[in-house]
């Protein structure tokens, strides 16, 4: 998982790891076990370049990306996008809906009893969304 490979999440101590834990559990993928390549994913993340960007999680966000907005330029795009999550993602079907309205003519599909890993939680359903929006 993410925040045993974290090793600076021990600043924070075992209360805030374990409480990381839960919310991944809860709202980064509700598999248990996760999938392999979502371990594998993880395992092979580079910590440097997430602490450089993100900073220890992001919750506690330090990193380069801190104060980086651009929704106001999604009127921008102009090709057909779809938004996916799940109901219980971490990224929140009423966050993801506020994006999507930013873009003309996007599409949204929320993955009922899934999370942020919806792709991976009904996959079929995922791969059927997906294929649908580009017919």
């Amino acid at each position: 998982m993410i925040i045993e490979k974290a090793e600076s999440l021990s600043l924070f101590g075992r209360e805030y790891e374990e409480a990381m834990k839960v919310f991944y559990r809860r709202h980064l993928c509700r598999l248990d076990p996760w999938p392999e390549v979502l371990s594998k994913t993880f395992a092979k993340m580079n910590q440097d370049i997430y602490l450089h960007m993100w900073g220890p999680s992001e919750f506690t966000i330090t990193g380069t990306l801190k104060g980086f907005e651009r929704a106001q330029r999604l009127a921008e795009v102009k090709i057909p996008a779809l938004f996916t999550c799940g109901r219980y993602d971490e990224a929140s079907p009423d966050t993801v809906e506020y994006y999507r309205a930013m873009l003309p003519g996007s599409k949204i599909r929320v993955f009922e009893g899934c999370s942020h890993s919806h792709h991976l939680e009904d996959t079929r359903g995922y791969i059927e969304s997906v294929r649908a929006f580009l017919s």
